[in-house]
């Protein structure tokens, strides 16, 4: 049985007072969701000068460097979402209709990190550099949107995450 000194405790109790306080700072009233996959969630329809007109209660947390936009802040949710071949997709019309359908105080965000035409293999912890050492070799048309990533979607996919948890508007 392990013992612990009262100097233990109090460390214990501290730890889990800050992170009680810290984690209860987030928005109540911001919802963040975090989209990735393939071609579909990149995105295949074409956007209009229209599209690009949002409520502003629909946001995109950058999860890739492009058109100026720094990863892991929030800008409106004009297309592309992704990365910048990216187009029209769910993320985007999902974010349209649950602004549309939620209360008015209710911010929606996503984060979207999504390349098409690669393995689901891509996205998993296990076998994502496996994928990226083979496509940097002989199938290296979509490295270039892997690097608007930071060069590994399945670590974005966590930092998106982690920053979602953090976030208030």
């Amino acid at each position: 049985m392990v013992h612990f000194s009262p100097k233990h405790y109090i460390s214990i109790l501290l730890c889990i007072f800050l992170f009680a306080n810290y984690s209860y700072s987030q928005d109540p009233n911001l919802y963040i969701f975090l989209c990735f996959g393939q071609s579909n969630m990149s995105g295949q329809g074409v956007y209009t000068d229209a599209d690009k007109i949002v409520d502003d209660r629909f946001l995109v947390l950058r999860a890739a460097n492009h058109s100026g936009q720094t990863v892991g802040e929030f800008y409106p949710a004009a297309p592309p979402l992704g990365h910048s071949g990216s187009k029209m997709g769910p993320a985007d019309f999902f974010g349209r209709k649950m602004v549309e359908l939620l209360p008015s105080d209710i911010k929606i965000a996503v984060t979207n990190i999504s390349i098409g035409g690669q393995s689901i293999k891509l996205f998993d912890k296990v076998t994502s550099a496996e994928v990226i050492a083979q496509g940097r070799n002989i199938n290296d048309w979509w490295i270039q949107y892997l690097d608007q990533y930071g060069g590994d979607v399945y670590k974005r996919i966590i930092e998106m995450g982690q920053i979602a948890k953090q976030r208030e508007l």
